[in-house]
């Protein structure tokens, strides 16, 4: 469903993790849409990508640290377009650091 924004991996409290990898596709459904993966405190984000319809996209190594916590987490933003059936792939890598 669009506007809709599903955590992806929110660790324990306490635990620290660093993103390494990551890769966002639309994979299924007929409609113009468009998702973003983003970092999530609760009420703020910061886009981390923005993949619309026709590909993918990847960056791997991350360009930057970007670490990852119970307070701010991964989320998945369907921002447009997402409807009955459609589907993204979204794929990261970690490295727990505490």
């Amino acid at each position: 469903t669009s506007n809709t924004r599903f955590t992806l991996f929110q660790p324990a409290a306490g635990e620290v993790w660093r993103l390494t990898g990551a890769e966002l596709e639309e994979t299924a459904g007929s409609a113009t849409k468009a998702g973003l993966l983003e970092m999530f405190d609760g009420s703020d984000s910061v886009r981390l990508l923005n993949e619309s319809t026709g590909g993918e996209i990847e960056f791997s190594p991350i360009p930057n640290t970007i670490f990852i916590d119970n307070n701010v987490y991964l989320v998945f933003d369907a921002s447009s377009g997402f409807g009955a059936g459609e589907t993204a792939d979204v794929k990261c890598s970690f490295i727990r650091v505490r």
